[in-house]
């Protein structure tokens, strides 16, 4: 790899959540079979101080369901790092915040799926879920505790984008994020992907808002835009980021739990790990689907992960709609 050692670092310190969002990736087969092991946190210390690792986003799982949480964030920033933790909301509250303020974390980012309780509860899957949301961000903002939101767009919720943004929009956000629902965790098995016309919708009236706060991601309007799905870059030699799963297995993405190549922390050596990440890029082939386009070269056939999980031969996001090349 170009650089020693990861510039950031996604930690799943937890795999147990207390929602059942619709969309979730870690209630996903691939998924469940990574349990927590006890002895991560202290592992990640050593590594974390060894190699130098700047930036720790926490995440889960929801992360206040470890009790680890508070003083692992307490050892993190003595040493030095960014950190952020990635919640869904509802087990925030005053106590564990004024301590994780007394630590000085660097940011909180919350989730929240839908402009009321019906709604969000729904797609969260837990009743009360929306009520404590908003009662963390109250105490955020109480704090002034750095935070942002995190909607994942769906099929349910895009029409009500512009309530959302009204409800949000008076907090001290640091940035709302929008980012469309990608094809693969629990999302696979339901049809929760926006239609492309709602998309450009919501795309025109974000633009209209004028917010700088707000940041909306949407695969589908990229590759319309692009005509090519987004590109692959798992096993690239100057990747400067990775997932740690809450048993040791360490990731390139998210998304390649998919594969057979876990390499775990508890096995090897985390430099040699971060080297071997390269042979994540034997996935980035061509596939014989995609020899005729004039666009092979910078696509790669899109997402290999997805590929594998719906078996086709191209990203199913190119099949989507045929698109002159």
């Amino acid at each position: 790899m170009f650089f020693k050692s990861p510039l950031e670092l996604y930690i799943d310190i937890t795999a147990k959540c207390n929602l059942h969002c619709n969309f979730c990736m870690r209630e996903w087969e691939p998924y469940l079979k990574h349990k927590d092991n006890p002895m991560l946190i202290n592992s990640l210390k050593e590594i974390i101080v060894k190699y130098d690792i700047p930036n720790i986003i926490i995440t889960g799982g929801e992360p206040f369901l470890s009790w680890k949480l508070l003083p692992f964030v307490k050892f993190l920033k003595e040493n030095g790092k960014r950190v952020h933790i990635t919640t869904n909301g509802t087990l925030a509250n005053r106590n564990n915040l004024a301590q994780l303020k007394k630590y000085g974390i660097d940011l909180i980012q919350v989730s929240i799926h839908g402009y009321n309780g019906q709604l969000n509860d729904k797609i969260m899957g837990k009743t009360g879920s929306f009520r404590k949301i908003l009662n963390t961000l109250e105490l955020l903002q109480e704090f002034q505790i750095p935070f942002s939101t995190k909607t994942t767009i769906t099929k349910d919720n895009i029409k009500y984008f512009h309530k959302l943004y009204e409800l949000l929009k008076n907090y001290s956000l640091k940035q709302m994020i929008f980012t469309e629902v990608f094809y693969i965790g629990k999302a696979v098995y339901g049809n929760l992907k926006p239609t492309y016309n709602d998309l450009l919708e919501m795309k025109e009236k974000i633009d209209g808002l004028n917010d700088e706060r707000i940041n909306f991601q949407s695969e589908t309007l990229s590759f319309y835009e692009n005509h090519f799905p987004t590109k692959c870059t798992i096993g690239d030699e100057y990747t400067t980021s990775l997932e740690i799963l809450a048993d040791g297995t360490v990731l390139p993405c998210a998304y390649s739990v998919v594969f057979d190549e876990h390499l775990n922390i508890f096995d090897k050596n985390f430099r040699d790990i971060w080297g071997e990440l390269s042979i994540y890029k034997k996935y980035l082939t061509l596939p014989d689907d995609c020899r005729d386009c004039s666009l092979k070269e910078t696509c790669l056939g899109g997402c290999p992960a997805r590929r594998k999980v719906f078996g086709t031969k191209r990203d199913p996001m190119c099949l989507i709609k045929e698109v002159s090349r």
